[in-house]
């Protein structure tokens, strides 16, 4: 039947915008067209391959990581990255590059660059943890986060309290990967900070 498709226009070229192009691709072209409309001269969001001056080595300056939620449930990103059959690193913990030295966690923070740093960043993360784990996060709808402390706050606002620049750099940077957008323009639930 000629002209019984549907137009689907998807707004943003980032790794949301392109998991739902490739997911809708799926479909016979008979049935679904789509368009993604970027903002940008580039797509891709917030996974953007670097380089480092002091160093023949690739690093992703956006997405560092992916999350493995198969265990709780449907996994679409997984799925996406399994069916691609995408190389990928397994990984734990909190690792970022701030002012190229690696730091993996509060204690390396706090070896690099002092014990206020690592005692402001543990004091956060000891915060987040009693706040709502990472499942809860995945798990609960929006119902259940309007009844969250920080629903109405923007990130910026909650790395504000963080005293130490250092450590509010440091959980800028490790939530960084989280979000497609700066602290100042994000919920303060969207970095989903980890415990």
């Amino acid at each position: 039947m000629a002209g019984a498709f549907k137009s689907v226009a998807i707004v943003g070229g980032g790794p949301g915008g392109l998991v739902a192009a490739k997911l809708l691709d799926d479909f016979p072209e008979t049935f679904v067209r789509t368009t993604i409309f970027e903002a940008s001269p580039r797509l891709g969001g917030k996974v953007l391959t670097r380089s480092f001056g002091s160093a023949a080595a690739l690093f992703e300056a956006g997405v560092a990581e992916l999350y493995d939620y198969s265990h709780l449930g449907h996994d679409p990103l997984k799925e996406l990255v399994v069916g691609l059959d995408l190389e990928t690193v397994p990984m734990t913990g909190r690792t970022v590059i701030l002012d190229e030295k690696i730091i993996t966690n509060p204690a390396s923070l706090k070896r690099h660059f002092g014990k206020k740093a690592g005692a402001e960043a543990s004091k956060f993360y000891r915060s987040c943890a009693g706040l709502y784990s990472p499942n809860e996060y995945y798990l609960e709808d929006w119902q259940v986060d309007k009844k969250h402390p920080w629903f109405d706050r923007l990130f910026s606002e909650v790395l504000d309290e963080i005293k130490d620049q250092t450590a509010r750099k440091y959980v800028a940077v490790s939530a960084r990967s989280d979000i497609a957008t700066e602290p100042h323009l994000t919920s303060a639930l969207a970095p989903a900070p980890r415990s």
